[in-house]
């Protein structure tokens, strides 16, 4: 039986859409009430969106897979006058709906591969000395553990989608590029 997803984020983005909205959607944590992002909207169309230090794209996708997978966030539309010039997305909104529902099925496969939070990592020596190759995920995600060595901090401060890190980690851990030094 197939799950049934939570697109609740999409029949909102479509209302604002035809009332030709400009203003903000915060995407709050409904327990603590605490804001996780922001979608921005210019006339109708998302032109940004935020969410900790992951680009525009990235966030609005990001945002969308959380809501899309927990029923655990609310939001708050706020009109506001929004500048033309903050546009960072260009995609039209059905084009964004196809790219979220596509990295959500990534984010439910890698999902089972995800480390516990508390579990600290650091990259080896030995690795950066080695011929070994590297994609620009892998990178971006040593860059990352060379500031944050415990997987909630990495996956909170990476520019990568959470289904990008998990399968980067996956991927340097069988390259033997990092290593586990506490796990609790």
């Amino acid at each position: 039986m197939e799950e049934k997803l939570n697109l609740e984020i999409f029949k909102l983005l479509e209302e604002q859409q035809l009332v030709c909205f400009s203003g903000n959607i915060n995407i709050l944590n409904r327990s603590t009430a605490a804001s996780i992002g922001t979608i921005l909207f210019y006339e109708g169309k998302v032109i940004n969106a935020k969410m900790g230090k992951m680009p525009a794209y990235k966030s609005f996708i990001q945002l969308c897979i959380k809501v899309i997978s927990s029923e655990n966030y609310s939001f708050v539309v706020e009109p506001e006058i929004i500048n033309e010039k903050e546009e960072k997305i260009s995609f039209p909104l059905n084009m964004l709906k196809e790219k979220t529902l596509k990295a959500y099925n990534e984010f439910i496969k890698a999902d089972k591969n995800k480390p516990p939070e508390s579990v600290q990592l650091l990259p080896r020596e030995d690795f950066f000395e080695s011929e070994e190759k590297v994609t620009p995920e892998e990178f971006k995600l040593l860059c990352t553990i060379s500031d944050y060595s415990r997987v909630r901090d990495i996956y909170e401060n990476s520019t990568l989608l959470d289904y990008e890190v998990t399968n980067a980690l996956v991927s340097l851990r069988k390259k033997q590029a990092i290593k586990v030094v506490k796990s609790k």
